[in-house]
Protein backbone atom coordinates (compact mmCIF):
# COMPACT_ATOMS: atom_id res chain seq x y z
CA UNK A 1 0.00 0.00 0.00
CA UNK A 2 1.18 3.34 -0.77
CA UNK A 3 2.03 5.93 2.09
CA UNK A 4 0.17 9.42 2.48
CA UNK A 5 4.29 10.87 1.06
CA UNK A 6 3.37 8.68 -1.95
CA UNK A 7 0.39 9.75 -2.65
CA UNK A 8 0.83 13.33 -2.44
CA UNK A 9 3.94 13.04 -4.83
CA UNK A 10 1.27 11.53 -7.30
CA UNK A 11 -1.04 13.83 -6.70
CA UNK A 12 1.19 16.59 -7.16
CA UNK A 13 2.56 14.95 -10.37
CA UNK A 14 -0.50 14.79 -12.17
CA UNK A 15 -1.91 17.94 -11.16
CA UNK A 16 1.07 19.63 -12.82
CA UNK A 17 1.09 17.32 -15.81
CA UNK A 18 0.49 18.61 -19.25
CA UNK A 19 -0.30 15.18 -20.41
CA UNK A 20 -0.55 11.71 -19.94
CA UNK A 21 1.58 9.55 -22.51
CA UNK A 22 0.88 6.02 -22.18
CA UNK A 23 2.69 3.78 -24.46
CA UNK A 24 1.28 0.00 -23.51
CA UNK A 25 1.01 -3.02 -25.63
CA UNK A 26 -1.27 -4.78 -23.34
CA UNK A 27 -3.25 -3.40 -20.62
CA UNK A 28 -5.94 -5.13 -18.20
CA UNK A 29 -7.99 -1.89 -17.15
CA UNK A 30 -5.18 1.17 -17.13
CA UNK A 31 -4.90 2.75 -13.99
CA UNK A 32 -2.87 5.20 -14.45
CA UNK A 33 -5.14 6.60 -17.55
CA UNK A 34 -8.30 6.51 -15.02
CA UNK A 35 -6.53 8.60 -12.69
CA UNK A 36 -5.69 10.68 -15.46
CA UNK A 37 -9.24 10.87 -16.48
CA UNK A 38 -10.05 12.08 -12.85
CA UNK A 39 -7.03 14.31 -12.62
CA UNK A 40 -9.14 15.86 -16.24
CA UNK A 41 -4.88 15.56 -18.07
CA UNK A 42 -5.39 15.04 -21.66
CA UNK A 43 -4.28 11.59 -22.50
CA UNK A 44 -1.98 10.57 -25.52
CA UNK A 45 -2.08 6.54 -25.29
CA UNK A 46 -1.66 3.13 -27.93
CA UNK A 47 -4.64 2.24 -29.95
CA UNK A 48 -5.25 -0.79 -28.10
CA UNK A 49 -9.16 -1.98 -27.30
CA UNK A 50 -8.88 -1.50 -23.69
CA UNK A 51 -7.79 1.90 -24.32
CA UNK A 52 -10.41 2.18 -26.60
CA UNK A 53 -13.29 0.73 -24.85
CA UNK A 54 -12.20 2.85 -21.86
CA UNK A 55 -11.68 6.31 -23.76
CA UNK A 56 -14.00 6.32 -26.08
CA UNK A 57 -12.67 9.17 -28.84
CA UNK A 58 -11.70 11.64 -25.86
CA UNK A 59 -7.58 10.57 -26.03
CA UNK A 60 -4.81 10.89 -28.36
CA UNK A 61 -4.54 7.31 -29.77
CA UNK A 62 -0.76 6.33 -31.65
CA UNK A 63 0.50 2.65 -32.98
CA UNK A 64 3.36 1.92 -29.79
CA UNK A 65 4.65 -0.09 -32.89
CA UNK A 66 5.80 2.70 -34.82
CA UNK A 67 7.50 5.71 -32.98
CA UNK A 68 6.94 7.93 -36.01
CA UNK A 69 3.31 7.40 -34.66
CA UNK A 70 3.93 8.13 -31.27
CA UNK A 71 6.23 10.81 -32.17
CA UNK A 72 3.57 12.52 -34.68
CA UNK A 73 0.77 11.90 -32.00
CA UNK A 74 2.71 14.14 -29.80
CA UNK A 75 3.44 16.83 -31.96
CA UNK A 76 -0.07 16.81 -33.11
CA UNK A 77 -0.72 17.34 -28.87
CA UNK A 78 1.86 19.99 -28.67
CA UNK A 79 0.03 22.03 -31.78
CA UNK A 80 -3.36 22.43 -30.71
CA UNK A 81 -5.28 24.83 -29.02
CA UNK A 82 -7.62 22.99 -27.28
CA UNK A 83 -6.60 19.97 -25.78
CA UNK A 84 -8.85 17.35 -25.60
CA UNK A 85 -9.89 16.39 -21.82
CA UNK A 86 -11.09 13.25 -20.15
CA UNK A 87 -14.36 13.01 -18.56
CA UNK A 88 -14.31 10.80 -16.10
CA UNK A 89 -16.56 8.32 -17.10
CA UNK A 90 -19.48 7.78 -14.19
CA UNK A 91 -19.08 3.97 -14.26
CA UNK A 92 -15.73 4.34 -13.31
CA UNK A 93 -15.65 5.12 -9.91
CA UNK A 94 -12.35 5.15 -7.38
CA UNK A 95 -14.51 3.92 -4.14
CA UNK A 96 -15.76 1.19 -6.02
CA UNK A 97 -12.36 0.14 -7.37
CA UNK A 98 -10.80 0.72 -4.04
CA UNK A 99 -13.96 -1.22 -2.32
CA UNK A 100 -13.79 -4.14 -4.63
CA UNK A 101 -10.30 -4.28 -4.69
CA UNK A 102 -10.06 -4.68 -1.11
CA UNK A 103 -12.45 -7.40 -1.11
CA UNK A 104 -10.13 -9.50 -3.69
CA UNK A 105 -7.22 -8.78 -1.29
CA UNK A 106 -9.05 -10.01 1.99
CA UNK A 107 -10.56 -13.21 0.05
CA UNK A 108 -6.84 -13.96 -1.11
CA UNK A 109 -5.04 -13.35 2.49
Amino acid sequence: MKDKQSINELVTLYKNAEALIHPSISEGFGLPIVEAMHFNIPILASHIPVFQELLGTSYYSFDPFEESSVIDTIHTFEREQEKKKNILRKEFSFDEMTRQTMELYLRHV
